[in-house]
């Protein structure tokens, strides 16, 4: 993508944050969220806001659209939008300005979307809310807003309900509906997390094509340093509620000052940075082996004979686009669905017919990691009653020995010990995804679906549970079934890939040869779609030999 002018920061500001202060209030009184941030966008204008979870980015975007949760307070500073100032107007006087004039993209589309509304409804709902169209013609034009977005045959995606759709087109539905009305400024919350690299790029360039022919400003928050590195022309770096470094995308993401930028990007995985653990060969006989897989929905076939194998202490990455049936395999594989064709094995015995006792036998030695940290934890459970559940389930110790268990898996998940009297909700989302992962380990499984299990985490938290992963997998030979659409994430710890095409198997191999010399066209195509590989070299090059030489900074 060729970089916008970046003399458009210099222009009268279309948004201006200053001095900005957001407090939470909690039983010991007010905690800090944002302390003093300071910046602008200008008409026409990307501005990525980036940092680890916890350094007030969403926060930051929330303030400007008013989205504040109820227990926040902005405790002091300015945000001018066209030169209106947005802190303290009533309600009605900010649903003027919300939608019509600053589309919002948030972050968790599995929670963003009405669920007995169908998909056409919520779109023309928007539409006609700010007076744009009449129900007649808010119908036709919804169908536009989702072609626009990317969904595959509009037609079909507006009649359906949102547990119909995957999370990516859900994404896309958000996104289609922030963009619905011809905003001024577009605020993006992760606006891509949950997206494929190919439906990632036609959205983002769908961004960038408004942003260039009608001088709408975006707001993008990501924990993507590659596509702040592609889309932003500046780059603002968020750290405890401060901005700790901003400017030119260029500057910030290639030749950093701040020591804690250096960090972010070196925590960022590539195609080209170092592996978390060598390749290896895989040896020995499969613990899970699957044959010819089949799965007909009622209106499509999800998945058509795919066949691979995992052995004892492998690691088999399984990448495609949303929709291309990823999640349906390891829904097959854990006998959470039934299959319509094809055979699973564990261990050479098999496992497709599985009913009752014997199966939920099965359910010991596999077990499954999910995608979103957010929603994979009961809110009404403590860590220990969360963690202790599966071997409660199956009878396993009584309730002394089981919290011994559980404060033990919380310790190897690098959790603090009074974690474990804590609940969901008093958690990031990284020391979720590890209580989840601890969870999954207390039955001591062979297997260990992961489907997605850090695109919603940043990227130095990201690194952290990827190396725990590792680490995990050596110590107990864990044979791993790794789902992501994020290349870069897989081949950190892949040992084989498999690239799913609507619900086919086009390519699979050692990972190394799939990443670097794929064979099949649509591999090449989604890896052409990578963010983040610049002309002007990779974006860690540099850092990381920066940091080698920093004994104070943690990678």
């Amino acid at each position: 993508m060729s970089k916008r002018v970046s003399g458009r920061s210099a222009q009268r500001a279309l948004v201006e944050i200053s001095g900005l202060q957001v407090g939470y209030a909690t039983r010991s009184g007010v905690v800090g969220a944002v302390e003093g941030v300071d910046l602008t966008v200008a008409p026409g204008e990307v501005v990525a806001l980036v940092g680890e979870s916890g350094s007030g980015k969403s926060t930051t975007a929330h303030a400007v659209i008013g989205l504040l949760p109820g227990s926040a307070r902005i405790g002091a500073g300015s945000i001018r939008f066209a030169g209106q100032e947005l802190v303290g107007l009533r309600e009605k006087e900010l649903d003027a300005v919300r939608g019509r004039r600053i589309g919002f993209v948030p972050q968790d589309p599995g929670v963003s979307l009405n669920p007995v509304k169908r998909i056409g409804e919520q779109v023309a709902e928007t539409l006609r809310a700010h007076g744009l169209a009449t129900r007649a013609e808010a119908a036709e034009e919804a169908l536009r807003v989702l072609e626009r977005a990317g969904l595959p045959d509009p037609e079909l995606r507006a009649r359906q309900y949102p547990h119909e759709l995957s999370g990516g087109m859900k994404q896309r539905v958000l996104i289609g509906i922030a963009l619905s009305c011809g905003p001024e400024l577009v605020i993006a919350d992760e606006p891509t997390s949950a997206l494929d690299v190919t439906v990632q790029r036609r959205i983002l360039d769908h961004l960038e094509e408004r942003t260039r022919t009608t001088g709408t400003a975006v707001l993008l928050i990501t924990h993507d340093l590659a596509v702040a590195a592609d889309r932003a022309d500046r780059v603002v770096v968020l750290r405890h509620g401060r901005v700790v470094e901003q400017g030119p995308a260029a500057q910030v993401l290639v030749d950093p000052r701040e020591e804690y930028t250096k960090t972010l990007i070196a925590a960022a995985p590539t195609l080209t940075s170092p592996r978390l653990r060598p390749e290896r060969e895989p040896v020995g006989e499969p613990v899970l082996q699957v044959d010819g897989l089949r799965k007909q929905f009622p209106e499509t076939l999800a998945v058509d004979d795919v066949s691979f194998a995992v052995r004892p202490g492998e690691t088999y990455g399984l990448i495609g686009e949303s929709g291309s049936g990823k999640s349906t395999v390891a829904r097959l594989v854990l006998r959470l669905e039934d299959l319509t064709a094809g055979r699973i094995a564990v261990r050479g015995a098999d496992v497709t017919g599985l009913r009752g006792r014997a199966l939920r036998e099965l359910r010991r030695r596999v077990q499954l990691v999910y995608q979103n940290p957010y929603s994979s934890l009961d809110p009404r459970f403590t860590v220990e009653q969360a963690v202790a559940q599966p071997a409660k389930a199956f009878g396993m110790g009584d309730k002394a020995s089981r919290r011994r268990q559980v404060a033990e898996l919380l310790d190897r998940v690098a959790l603090p010990a009074d974690t474990i009297d804590r609940r969901a909700g008093e958690l990031s989302g990284g020391q979720r995804q590890r209580v989840a992962i601890a969870r999954a380990l207390i039955l001591e499984p062979e297997i260990v679906v992961l489907d997605e299990p850090v695109s919603a985490l940043d990227v130095s938290v990201q690194d952290q549970i990827l190396r725990l992963l590792v680490d995990l997998q050596t110590e107990r030979g864990l044979a791993y079934l790794f789902i992501s659409h994020d290349f870069a994430v897989v081949r950190q710890i892949a040992d084989t890939v498999g690239v799913l095409r609507a619900g086919r198997l086009v390519e699979q191999g050692p990972a190394e040869r799939v990443l670097h010399r794929p064979e099949h066209p649509f591999t090449r195509e989604l890896l052409d779609a990578v963010p983040g590989r610049r002309p002007e070299g990779d974006l860690t090059a540099d850092v990381t030999a920066d940091l080698a030489e920093s004994p104070g900074v943690v990678s």
